[in-house]
């Protein structure tokens, strides 16, 4: 998946992945889109500083359906 595509489902409440089940996308609080771990609670951001190169390959990250309520 392209940044454009990951940022659009994640904004409309799909679940996007990165690498495996493990690794969520999610848009924060303060309009930033992170990698997160659960069971670490880690994060990374999805992009470096330059906001457009990924941290990831594009082919790594899928869409997993819709988030639950």
């Amino acid at each position: 998946m392209e940044l454009e595509e990951i940022k659009r489902k994640v904004d409309d409440g799909y679940l996007v992945n990165w690498f495996n089940n493990q690794y969520h996308v999610i848009k924060d609080e303060l309009g930033r889109y992170l990698i997160h771990c659960p069971a670490t609670n880690y994060y990374v951001g999805l992009t470096w500083v330059d906001g457009k190169t990924m941290n990831g390959d594009p082919e790594e990250f899928y869409c997993n359906g819709k988030r639950q309520a």
